[in-house]
C-alpha cells in the first residue's frame, strides 16, 4: 500500500485538496444509496453517523500524515484547514442523507440537531488534535535529524 500511495501522491503533486475531498465523496457515494434502501430501524443511520464522526476524520488525518511524510513539506495550516473543510462537507453530507431520506431536510427535530452538533464537535477535535499531534511528531523528527 505504501508504494501505491507514493504513486498517487506523486501523480497528484500539490493537489492536496483532492486528497481530502475524494475520501469524503467516495464514502458518501457508497453510503447514500444503501441508506435510501433501508433507513428505518437498520444499521445505516448508525453507519452514517459513525463515518462522519470517526471514520472520515481519522482517515483524513492518516492520509495527510502520509502525504506530509512523502512530500517532506511543512503544510500544517493548509492541512488542518483542508481537513476542517472536508469534515464540514462530511457533516453536511451526513445531514443531507438523513434529511433526504426522512423528508425533514428543512425541519430537523431537536435530537437530530443535537446529534449533528455533537458529531461535528467530536470530528473537529479528532482532526485538529491528530493534526497537532502529527505536526509535533514531524517537528520532533526534524529537530532530532538536525542535532545529529
Amino acid at each position: 500500500m505504501d508504494a501505491n500511495f507514493k504513486k498517487i501522491v506523486r501523480a497528484f503533486g500539490n493537489c492536496i485538496i483532492l486528497l481530502n475531498l475524494i475520501p469524503v465523496l467516495s464514502i458518501y457515494t457508497i453510503i447514500f444509496p444503501l441508506y435510501l434502501l433501508d433507513s428505518s430501524y437498520s444499521i445505516m443511520p448508525l453507519t452514517n453517523i459513525l463515518s462522519s464522526t470517526f471514520l472520515i476524520p481519522l482517515l483524513l488525518s492518516y492520509l495527510n500524515y502520509r502525504y506530509v511524510l512523502i512530500r517532506g513539506e511543512n503544510l500544517f495550516i493548509v492541512n488542518i484547514l483542508l481537513m476542517v473543510i472536508s469534515v464540514i462537507a462530511s457533516q453536511f453530507f451526513s445531514y443531507a442523507i438523513w434529511g433526504i431520506s426522512s423528508g425533514n431536510f428543512y425541519n430537523p427535530d431537536s435530537e437530530t440537531v443535537l446529534i449533528s452538533k455533537l458529531s461535528f464537535k467530536i470530528s473537529l477535535i479528532i482532526v485538529v488534535g491528530t493534526g497537532i499531534l502529527i505536526q509535533s511528531i514531524l517537528i520532533y523528527r526534524h529537530i532530532a535529524r538536525r542535532s545529529r
